[in-house]
């Protein structure tokens, strides 16, 4: 993704400032997918002392005053606020993780109309389901030719990686550098200091996600409510299908890679949406309707939390069976 923008390119920050909604994010990321990679892409300001700050009162002036009262000998800063998630049409494995491109950057023009002063800092993945204790060669290429592409905006581009479920609290980071972008810096987690208290752009992003979402065909608010949540709950689905009369939202191989679950809104029951989940190799075959407004969907988050102890309980029960039949 190319987030290009006319403003001044900046040299390499000497500190990083990572909001603890970014990392709770990957977290939860982390937890929806124990299956396959998930990610996406840090943005947030490059605040530099030498520059005046415009407005004060924004984020940039909060986090410049923050800044200059903690880190006061601190030069360029690089201040991650947010993570836009890598979309409804992203493509992930245990192994691999392709964003959908179109949904971020579609994404990042919003929020800069808000916030003009936004940049796209890097992005992060995991490598949780796989157990690869480092960036792979396909991602070392990947950042080097986004920061020598002369489309990008900085002449720098962080990378996290994390791998369980404590996801960016306890990953690397590498810096890439235009100047040399095949000898990325290697940064340690103790080197990103984590900052709360603060605003982020979590909230936005949120937002205009959502929005995002509702461009897609067949949908309408409600249906756009419908996929924000699960958008914000489950993470991204594997795929979403539109038909006449409803639309579908699929995520294969959820908690632990035992559940299969379909989340349907059909246009006959707006103010609703059903659930299917069903348990792969059988055990579970499980509907439930979330009647009243629709943009509460605890009652199938509930039902999706049930499904997966139940379904934890019989793996252990299978496996225990199995053992006690060996014996």
């Amino acid at each position: 993704m190319r987030l290009h923008r006319t403003t001044p390119q900046r040299t390499a920050p000497s500190l990083i400032l990572l909001h603890a909604d970014v990392v709770r994010e990957s977290q939860d990321a982390v937890r929806r997918a124990p299956a396959i990679e998930v990610g996406g892409k840090f943005v947030g300001f490059v605040i530099d002392p030498a520059e005046a700050v415009s407005n004060p009162d924004g984020l940039v002036g909060q986090y410049s005053a923050w800044i200059s009262s903690r880190r006061p000998t601190a030069g360029v800063a690089l201040v991650i606020l947010g993570s836009i998630p890598s979309g409804p049409k992203a493509r992930a494995t245990a192994t691999s993780l392709i964003p959908d491109t179109g949904f971020q950057l579609a994404s990042f023009r919003e929020l800069e109309g808000r916030f003009p002063e936004i940049e796209h800092l890097g992005s992060w993945h995991s490598h949780h389901p796989n157990g690869l204790g480092s960036f792979s060669a396909g991602d070392h290429a990947h950042y080097s030719s986004a920061v020598a592409d002369p489309n990008f905006n900085l002449d720098f581009f962080l990378a996290g990686l994390c791998f369980d479920q404590r996801g960016l609290s306890s990953g690397i980071f590498a810096l890439y550098r235009r100047e040399s972008p095949d000898v990325p810096v290697q940064i340690g987690p103790r080197e990103v200091f984590v900052v709360d208290g603060l605003a982020s752009l979590a909230a936005p992003i949120r937002e205009t996600s959502a929005s995002r979402v509702s461009d897609q065909p067949g949908d309408t608010p409600v249906v756009a409510a419908v996929a924000a949540e699960l958008q914000r709950r489950l993470g991204s689905w594997a795929d979403r299908l539109v038909e006449d009369d409803a639309v579908s939202w699929i995520y294969r191989g959820w908690g632990k890679g035992n559940l299969d679950i379909v989340i349907t809104h059909g246009s006959a029951s707006p103010e609703s949406a059903g659930m299917s989940l069903r348990r792969r190799g059988g055990g579970i075959d499980l509907s439930c309707d979330a009647a009243g407004p629709i943009r509460d969907l605890a009652r199938l988050v509930r039902a999706i939390d049930s499904a997966a102890a139940i379904s934890a309980q019989i793996s252990s029960h299978r496996s225990g069976g199995t053992r006690g039949g060996e014996k």
